[in-house]
């Protein structure tokens, strides 16, 4: 069977047949395995997507928290729910969609309607901050594939929210003299972590040339970077240029309009 990397097909493993009796616990050992290579990979099989609607969420203890992740098309009961946490393995909480696993707390629950998946944590607690993916499974003849959703931060605040300190710098007359554009936007000095950032060029969203730095914390503090990378002709031919940045659930835009920058074209 052939395999492609572009976000197309991607065959996991190859079984002769799936016992009826495996057990969820032989399923989390799999996908243990095989998580650090999904992780890099965007996976859909039959075309099949799954579409997580949050990339971050940033919430007090106490409060709830749901969460969506809507199915191309109907895959019936068919969806588990992971947290992944630093220096752990992926923790299976909720199975067949709203099946709590083994030993899993009951503040995490899941529901459906229709293609649309809902995991909801009631009465979030600290150590609930992590990363949750929903994942479905399914079978094309005698291969085993796994559809995963991109993910969403669960971010949990112990302390007051502070809001990053936003500087957005626009290509250097030095480099666009090279043939190049670079606009950098840096967060610092934010609390707590889970900001995010996003390009749009002339309204509409670009990821093309596109580097996101991971965050880093010192002193409680957090910062980040994106970098929007462009050929001279690409910067010229185009005027406003936004960094957006969600923080605590905040959407703030920075822009820098090129007619209005040190060496702008005429």
């Amino acid at each position: 069977t052939p395999k492609t990397y572009n976000g197309k097909f991607f065959k996991i493993c190859e079984i002769n047949t799936l016992s009826a009796d495996q057990s969820a616990k032989d399923m989390v050992s799999i996908i243990s395995v095989t998580w650090i290579i999904l992780f890099y990979i965007v996976v859909t099989e039959g075309q099949i997507t799954m579409t997580q609607t949050l990339d971050i969420v940033s919430v007090s203890p106490g409060q709830d928290v749901n969460l969506q992740c809507s199915a191309s098309q109907d895959i019936g009961w068919g969806l588990s729910w992971y947290q992944l946490q630093p220096g752990h393995s992926p923790k299976l909480l909720i199975k067949a969609g709203n099946e709590r696993f083994d030993g899993v707390p009951t503040r995490f629950s899941g529901s459906r309607s229709g293609t649309v998946f809902t995991f909801k944590i009631t009465g979030v607690q600290a150590e609930d901050g992590g990363d949750y993916y929903c994942l479905v499974t399914h079978h094309l003849s005698k291969t085993l594939w796994y559809t995963f959703g991109q993910g969403t931060k669960v971010v949990v605040k112990t302390g007051a929210s502070v809001k990053p300190t936003v500087s957005l710098f626009p290509p250097s007359p030095n480099e666009l003299s090279a043939g190049s554009a670079t606009l950098l936007c840096l967060l610092s000095g934010y609390f707590p972590e889970g900001a995010s950032m996003e390009w749009t060029v002339d309204g509409s969203k670009v990821t093309s040339g596109v580097l996101t730095s991971a965050e880093e914390g010192r002193d409680g503090k957090f910062s980040r970077s994106s970098s929007l990378k462009l050929s001279k002709a690409e910067w010229e031919a185009k005027e406003e240029y936004v960094c957006t940045v969600t923080h605590d659930n905040s959407p703030a835009s920075y822009s820098v309009r090129r007619s209005q920058c040190a060496g702008a074209a005429a």
